[in-house]
């Protein structure tokens, strides 16, 4: 018995580090992609001609496919599970990250896009993990995905025009496909249905009533989210 129960720990140790590995590496993803290539629109500008505007429009694109992706992702976990949803946002981010380094200046706006549906995916889901996997331990969990996911921006920015001035900007940007595939396969054992996952996401508040247009908690929220993002 107690060899067991000491073999059903060890599993459950094990499964939870997965878990954590699987939100970090997954964290890396959320924003890299799109500040590297910051560093680099120069050299994009140059190959295919852009104007400043459509320039900035590259860096637009990820924010508008959150804005529009976002609201649908819960529906689409339900379907296939929040596991299987992951690993479709990874495979977008490496089919988007692909297109976009390696075809043409339409492939430029739609790779940027399409990584920005993945990336998307990964915005709404895996806080959703989070309080589902680690209740008591929310602000940790929480404190260690939003710090992996700013190190590894701050990291896309710095790294991207030392690689692309040694490998050409398609390849520095092309690089972080590495970095997706080795966070698919760590994502791996979390393919299949997680329903808990979904409920923690559609959860409603314990005022059903109360109007978010008249919540001061969301105001403040708004307001330091508006802020940091100023």
């Amino acid at each position: 018995m107690h060899y067991s129960l000491a073999q059903n720990k060890k599993k459950m140790d094990k499964k939870t580090v997965l878990i954590i590995l699987g939100v970090i590496f997954i964290s890396f993803n959320l924003r890299a992609p799109i500040t590297a290539i910051g560093s680099v629109i120069e050299m994009i500008q140059a190959k295919y001609a852009l104007s400043g505007a459509a320039a900035g429009f590259i860096t637009t694109l990820p924010l508008i496919a959150f804005a529009i992706v976002s609201p649908f992702v819960a529906r689409f976990s339900q379907k296939i599970g929040s596991g299987n949803s992951m690993a479709v946002g990874l495979l977008f981010i490496i089919l988007g990250e692909l297109i976009r380094s390696y075809t043409n200046s339409m492939g430029l706006f739609a790779g940027t896009a399409l990584l920005g549906v993945g990336i998307a995916i990964g915005n709404v889901l895996i806080p959703g993990v989070i309080k589902t996997k680690f209740p008591h331990k929310l602000g940790l969990m929480t404190g260690i995905y939003t710090s992996s996911m700013c190190i590894f921006a701050a990291v896309g920015a710095g790294t991207s025009l030392p690689l692309a001035q040694s490998l050409g900007w398609e390849h520095a940007l092309a690089s972080w496909i590495v970095l997706a595939i080795i966070t698919l396969f760590i994502w791996s054992p979390q393919l299949k249905r997680e329903p808990q996952v979904v409920a923690a996401i559609n959860q409603p508040t314990q005022h059903k009533s109360t109007s978010i247009w008249k919540s001061g908690t969301a105001w403040w929220v708004t307001l330091f989210m508006g802020t940091q993002s100023l």
